[in-house]
C-alpha cells in the first residue's frame, strides 16, 4: 500500500516524493483492518479533476481480516485502494 500511495503522489504531482523511507503510519502492521484518508493540493494539469478529492485506502491482513472490510464495502462504505 506505501508503494502505491508514492506512487500515485508521483503520478499526479510530478514530483518524487521528498522522503526517501516514506512510512505511511495509518497503513502499517500486520493486524487488524487499517483505513487511511489522504488529499493532495497540487496536481499535474491532466490531474486537476482531483482536487478536492480525498484517497481512501484500506488494508486488511489475513483473510479474517479481508471478510470484515468486504462486509463493511457491501453495507455502502467505498475505498478508492483495498489491499
Amino acid at each position: 500500500m506505501e508503494a502505491a500511495i508514492r506512487t500515485a503522489y508521483e503520478i499526479v504531482t510530478g514530483r518524487e516524493v521528498r522522503i526517501k523511507k516514506l512510512h505511511v503510519e495509518s497503513v502499517i502492521g500486520l493486524e487488524g483492518v487499517k483505513k487511511s484518508l489522504f488529499k493532495n493540493k497540487e496536481y499535474l494539469p491532466d490531474w486537476k479533476f482531483l482536487e478536492g478529492v480525498e484517497l481512501k485506502v484500506g488494508v486488511a491482513h489475513g483473510l479474517g481480516n479481508a471478510r470484515k472490510i468486504i462486509e463493511e464495502i457491501k453495507k455502502g462504505e467505498e475505498f478508492h485502494f483495498v489491499e
